[in-house]
């Protein structure tokens, strides 16, 4: 019998330092909280057009070019958790066959030792 693999550790221990910050960072982007400071900084600069050049530079496109690359190499991660986790369940699967067939198999010899 094998032992019994943790896909979550797994997963963990292959990630590196670039892959854990991606990570982190996408964490706080997928939030409520973020999405409305981006709301505000794409209304403030509605209102003060003059006074704030740097939030206007920041909500008219800034933050989506860097978001997006993030976004995406934390949807690959994500990706490859899911694939190691559809491994993982495939594999237990096959031994949960094998072991189901096998106690199939001694139920059957034990039934015939019954009849006779």
């Amino acid at each position: 019998m094998s032992i019994i693999k943790n896909t979550n550790e797994i997963h963990k221990s292959r990630l590196t330092g670039s892959d854990k910050i991606a990570l982190f960072i996408t964490k706080i982007v997928g939030t409520m909280p973020f999405f409305y400071a981006c709301v505000a900084l794409t209304t403030i600069p509605l209102f003060l057009p003059s006074t704030l050049p740097f939030i206007h530079y920041i909500s008219s496109g800034y933050l989506q070019l860097i978001l997006l690359p993030l976004i995406l190499v934390s949807q690959n991660l994500q990706s490859k958790h899911a694939e190691l986790r559809a491994e993982h369940e495939y594999e237990t699967g096959l031994k949960a066959e094998k072991e189901i067939e096998t106690i199939l198999s001694r139920l059957d010899t034990i039934e015939k030792l019954l009849k006779k």
